[in-house]
């Protein structure tokens, strides 16, 4: 049986999805044996949901979800069963997400953001929850004492931040995987963003709750500054495939002020949140790319 095609009878998608949920039930008990590869499975899970989703019908997407849940929590038994959870219920929903917002066609930078936003704040909300119900549970002891952080300061913050990264991998290897895979449904990856107003106004909204949980909120600081990293990197790369020499000036010009003004302003800013500068290019970035997009190709199409 050819893994990677389309599911079309019951049978074809109840087999794949019983496949596809043995492979993350096998990595679980993995896990349990040999901690370190819970790693490894937390990457792939998203992407073994997404890949069910496109290979197989959605109507039976609700069945693969309850069985690989189902199985979790027939096999691992104990606490263990928390520990994978806490991963496996967001990816089952982030992974149908994920591969319902290809199908659309909607912007590939869009499904990043998006899809990391939702994946990192379920995994937070179902640790929070559990922690909440469980006595003495906290499934990312083993991660402290791994990194030998048992005293670390601000620990609190570097917890939020290792689940945002987490987050944002597992969907960057999705994608990957996916963008690879798509062009054999007849799908195209949508690179471009027609709407750019969505980007500017969730640049803008995660920039201003930075800034506002650093004065109330400090440890979910640097989380609300990482989210648009993505969106900074896909208008720096646009802005340079247009290949236009205002652009060029304006990225550099942009990126020397904003070294002089980190270096300049680092001193002034509590730790461990020096990082809320960054904002400063992202919204510099920004505005090149709004001008752009929004003035300059403007006056181009007024002059013909």
């Amino acid at each position: 049986m050819e893994l990677f095609r389309k599911r079309e009878t019951a049978t074809q998608n109840i087999a794949y999805m019983a496949i596809m949920s043995a492979i993350n039930i096998i990595f679980i008990l993995l896990s349990n044996l040999l901690p370190a590869l819970l790693l490894l499975l937390v990457l792939i899970l998203p992407l073994t949901s997404t890949i069910v989703t496109l290979y197989c019908k959605k109507k039976y997407y609700p069945i693969y979800a309850l069985v690989t849940l189902g199985l979790c929590f027939a096999v691992a038994g104990g606490f263990s069963i928390f520990d994978a959870l806490i991963y496996v219920f967001p990816s089952l929903i982030v992974g149908f997400l994920f591969g319902i917002s290809f199908e659309h066609k909607v912007s590939a930078i869009l499904i990043i953001v998006g899809t990391t936003v939702i994946q990192f704040f379920l995994t937070y909300l179902t640790y929070f929850v559990l922690t909440k119900i469980i006595d003495n549970f906290d499934v990312m002891m083993g991660l402290i004492k791994l990194f030998g952080l048992s005293e670390f300061k601000y620990l609190d913050a570097f917890l939020l931040i290792f689940l945002f990264i987490i987050s944002q991998i597992q969907i960057v290897l999705s994608y990957l995987f996916i963008k690879l895979e798509i062009h054999k449904f007849g799908i195209e990856v949508n690179l471009e963003c027609g709407r750019r107003y969505i980007l500017y106004l969730f640049t803008l909204l995660t920039t201003g709750l930075a800034v506002l949980s650093y004065f109330y909120f400090p440890n979910w600081c640097i989380v609300f500054v990482m989210i648009p990293l993505p969106i900074y990197i896909y208008e720096t790369l646009q802005l340079i495939l247009k290949r236009k020499k205002l652009n060029y000036v304006l990225l550099v010009i942009s990126h020397l002020a904003f070294i002089f003004i980190f270096a300049f302003l680092y001193q002034f800013v509590s730790s461990p949140n020096q990082l809320i500068l960054i904002t400063t290019i992202l919204g510099l970035v920004t505005i090149i790319d709004y001008l752009y997009n929004y003035c300059f190709i403007k006056n181009i199409n007024k002059l013909k």
